[in-house]
């Protein structure tokens, strides 16, 4: 995925779970698509949805932090946004009710580190009447895929987070002043 686009990039379908009308739980193919730094839709995008999925979350940190990069004209081509969508195509317009994660994604040298992720409110871990889950789920597993040739580090300030990694293959690796390290 070399190709400079100043849009979205699709990069593959994923499989989350789809709640039908007699409440059980199927498989249901979203898409996978990298956002573009140096696209002022996809940062509209990210814009809009940090104020969408209320007053704070990981969002509002990608945003800004995506917008330091850009003003700053130092993109890193190693930090990614990974997004996963309902949407099937027209992914230079996306929306931001379609969007259903985010993660920020940095490559390094000796272990790679997914700073941040976060499910839309409304489908998230703790909405019970969601219609979707495993969303944070494919989101990590994609990640574990893509990036496998190092380990994934993530650091957790939330013990709540803790099943969620651990569900997920990652291994606590240790605990300081709150936080809380973590490997796949």
């Amino acid at each position: 995925m070399n190709n400079i686009s100043f849009q979205a990039n699709y990069i593959k379908p994923v499989v989350i779970q789809k709640k039908d009308t007699q409440d059980n739980w199927h498989p249901f193919e979203v898409s996978m698509v990298e956002l573009d730094k140096n696209s002022v839709e996809d940062r509209k995008l990210l814009y809009n949805i940090s104020r969408e999925w209320g007053t704070y979350n990981y969002v509002s940190d990608i945003y800004n932090e995506v917008m330091d990069e850009f003003l700053s004209e130092n993109l890193h081509p190693q930090k990614h946004v990974f997004a996963i969508t309902t949407q099937k195509d027209d992914y230079e317009n996306m929306r931001a009710d379609d969007v259903m994660c985010i993660a920020k994604f940095n490559e390094n040298d000796k272990i790679n580190e997914l700073e941040y992720i976060q499910v839309n409110p409304e489908h998230g871990y703790v909405n019970y009447n969601s219609s979707y889950k495993k969303t944070g789920s494919a989101m990590l597993k994609f990640l574990a895929e893509k990036f496998n040739d190092k380990p994934i580090s993530v650091f957790s300030a939330s013990g709540g987070a803790c099943e969620f990694y651990k569900k997920n293959n990652f291994k606590q690796v240790s605990k300081s002043n709150g936080q809380y390290f973590w490997n796949a």
